[in-house]
């Protein structure tokens, strides 16, 4: 049966704090908008209008999406949407194998009743002498009025308290209201109201954002790792102009001076660890190298007199937010942390009236980040947070116009999903307000003066998982096959890939709405393993097939747990700090993972029956795999005189590290040992192409394994027999957006 959505025009419906506009498409919690996307908005106003009854899961598809194939995972993920906004409370039932019911009580009302009810006078609420109101028959007749020889009884003194009690109310609600108008006039208030959200770009290359302060025109930074360009191109119209040429320099912020006439970026060359502050002309002219040794993007002074970023002391294993004037003198710290606390590298921002600088810093532990957004003071350095929110990954800050507070998108680690919303800070108070809410990552905000004009960059995943043939020489990419659905997620070179030795594969994936463990056939039959609220991640399976160890959130911190194949039997293995990346001896009897230790990233083995974990290595050292023979173990390391990151492999009874070299850093860090033991294989992305190239571990030259020529790879892992490759390939598209106050 199909259902028309929107079918009772006019109506409201309320259920708890929360009151649901059919006609505006609005759903308010206590009267604030809880913002919630098109389609998430008609899922829900679905299940409203069916509330107690069993919604099928064909006929919602059928009704959210007619005449268009959509999978299943896409009203999943509507439905998670929606619980996360619901807050706590069982809103909807899933109903096995069937659909899913609105089991909260709805009640509906009418636009104009109340008014037609209190207007017509049939009804009215008159004081009695005892002070309550009365509804009786008596007190709803019209009083007589007075005549010069009856005069008016004298009130009674409650009646007299009475009135002083509501005229003392009404002029609190009075107060109230004009508090949340005069709130409601900030561009804090103004941002939290109904808003448009359009496309800037279309390319779907774009890294970088922002808008100039009177809102005409965008800086973009277009391109891929290893060719990116800057243009400048108008908001109003689809003019552009190439300011800074292509070139292998990786940009990491870009920003407008407070006039207007120069564009500020950061960029670091690919044979540098450290990038400089440059600045150009708006339109066009000779880079100007500004500042040196600067890490994140910077934020100026509102003067245009001086420059505030984050730098790295690595040997001091130190981040400090600097404030340097632009001509390179009176540089000073205004913020230091020392690892594993840092400040921020996503990049800082100078309030609008220049008396603060605000920046993330907190604990940076990999898988237990905990950020708080603070306001530094540039004269005095004094340092104080902005409410109370941690968050576990931050991004790039940008103040609104009028200082009333903060755009910024952000992540927490409790979010069933991997991927950033954009948020709203009010400053002084700290609220804290989620402006976007769909399934979308957000990246890079910025606004314009009158805050009329916010653009940021908006970010999809479209990927399949591919299955080739393999040998020793290389991969039979002619004759691949794909699973059709469960992947695509933002991130999933995190989540980890492995085959069993029957030749199934197990991943994690966002299918459920929430991060969890799949096992799929190699012709796409998935069924869901896990199921918990919070992340699944990283599953390696034993050689024999028994087991699986994974990294999960799911015990309030991130540790290492094992399972059987089919999910069940759950043991945590270890509890150590930010526990990542674990990996398993051929014989079936140890894990080896990553934990930080001395606040850092070190390795260590555990039992695969649980036990006291013993460190392999004590230096910075993470993501670590054992070769398939057992003998060793490869993993990203970094030395106490040289503060990079280079592969290297330690025998598995331990022993100092041999760095493997020739080598750079691989795309996502991911890496795998042939079938044979005697190479690391990674993946290399050249002009946005991916294929995957093997080093020898005896020091040969680095040779290409696959020849794709689209599409780049988020993840693989080979069969034991080194017969099959499983990769996952796709795009990441990028665009800046540009959302307007309606």
């Amino acid at each position: 049966m199909q259902h028309q959505v929107n079918q009772l025009s006019g109506r409201l419906y309320r259920f708890g704090a929360f009151l649901l506009d059919a006609d505006e498409k609005l759903l308010t919690r206590d009267g604030k908008l809880a913002p919630l996307s098109p389609k998430v908005f008609e899922t829900l106003l679905l299940l409203v209008e069916n509330s107690g009854r069993v919604v099928s899961k064909d006929e919602l598809m059928q009704t959210l999406w007619p005449d268009t194939f959509v999978e299943e995972s896409n009203l999943t993920q509507h439905i998670s949407q929606i619980r996360k906004t619901l807050g706590d409370g069982e809103w909807i039932e899933t109903i096995p194998k069937r659909g899913y019911r609105f089991a909260a009580e709805v009640q509906i009302e009418t636009p104009g009743n109340a008014a037609a009810v209190a207007g017509n006078g049939s009804v009215s609420v008159a004081a009695s002498a005892n002070g309550h109101a009365d509804h009786s028959p008596q007190s709803a007749q019209p009083t007589q009025p007075s005549t010069p020889e009856t005069l008016p009884a004298p009130l009674p003194k409650n009646t007299w308290r009475l009135a002083a009690v509501l005229l003392a109310s009404l002029g609190i609600l009075g107060f109230a209201i004009f508090l949340a108008y005069r709130r409601a006039d900030t561009q804090a208030g103004k941002v939290l109201r109904h808003f448009n959200l359009a496309k800037l770009t279309t390319s779907g290359q774009s890294l970088h954002s922002a808008v100039s302060h009177d809102g005409k025109y965008l800086a973009v930074v277009e391109g891929m790792d290893d060719s990116q360009t800057l243009l400048v191109r108008q908001v109003a119209t689809t003019s552009q102009a190439m300011i800074v040429a292509p070139s292998d320099a990786k940009f990491l912020g870009v920003a407008f001076s407070p006039d207007d006439n120069f564009i500020y970026y950061v960029a670091r060359q690919s044979s540098q660890l450290s990038g400089a502050l440059h600045q150009i002309p708006v339109l066009g002219g000779a880079p100007k190298k500004m500042l040196p040794d600067v890490d994140s993007p910077a934020t100026l002074s509102p003067d245009g007199q001086y420059a505030a970023f984050v730098r790295k002391h690595p040997a001091q294993r130190e981040t400090s937010l600097m404030l340097v004037k632009l001509d390179g003198t009176e540089e000073r710290k205004l913020l230091s942390r020392t690892g594993p606390e840092a400040v921020s590298l996503q990049g800082p921002a100078w309030s609008p009236d220049g008396r603060w600088i605000a920046c993330a810093a907190g604990n940076s532990v990999s898988g237990e980040a905990a950020y708080q957004i603070l306001v530094v003071n540039p004269k005095d350095g004094q340092v104080r947070p902005i409410g109370a929110e941690v968050w576990s990954e931050v991004g790039q800050l940008a103040w609104l116009g009028d200082g009333s507070g903060l755009v910024f998108n952000a992540w927490r680690r409790s979010s069933a999903v991997y991927g950033d919303p954009l948020w709203l800070l009010t400053y002084p108070k700290g609220e804290v307000h989620q402006v976007t809410n769909d399934l979308t990552h957000y990246e890079d905000a910025s606004a314009s003066a009158d805050s009329a004009t916010i653009v940021t960059r908006q970010l999809a995943r479209v990927s399949r998982l591919w299955i080739a043939g393999a040998n020793g020489a290389g991969v039979d990419a002619g004759r691949a096959s794909q699973i059709q659905s469960g992947f695509g997620d933002n991130y999933s070179d995190q989540f980890g890939l492995d085959w069993t030795p029957d030749g199934r594969l197990i991943y994690a994936s966002h299918a459920s709405g929430n991060l969890d463990l799949w096992i799929s056939t190699a012709d796409g039959r998935q069924q869901q393993l896990t199921r918990d609220k919070r992340a699944d991640m990283s599953p390696a399976v034993s050689a024999d097939g028994r087991s699986i160890v994974f990294v999960s959130d799911r015990g309030g911190t991130r540790a290492i747990w094992r399972m059987d194949a089919d999910g069940n039997n759950l043991k945590q293995l270890a509890r150590g700090k930010g526990d990542a990346s674990p990996s398993l001896s051929p014989d079936g009897k140890w894990v080896v993972y990553s934990s930080w230790s001395n606040d850092r990233p070190t390795l260590w083995k555990v039992s695969i029956d649980g036990g006291e974990p013993a460190q392999l290595l004590a230096e910075t050292s993470f993501r670590p795999v054992v070769s398939p023979d057992g003998k060793w173990i490869a993993c990203f390391y970094q030395s106490e005189q040289e503060f990079r990151n280079r592969l290297a492999i330690i025998p598995f009874d331990g022993g100092p590290p041999s760095v493997i070299e020739p080598m750079s850093f691989p795309e996502y860090g991911l890496i795998r040992w042939t079938p044979d033991s005697r190479a690391i294989s990674y993946i290399v992305t050249r002009q946005g192409v991916s294929n995957l190239w093997r080093s020898p571990i005896d020091g040969g030259a680095p040779s290409q394994l696959t020849h794709f020529t689209t599409d780049r790879i988020f993840r693989f892992a080979w069969t034991r027999d080194g017969k099959s490759l499983a990769c996952e390939r796709g795009l990441t598209i990028g665009d800046v957006v540009l959302i307007t106050s309606r």
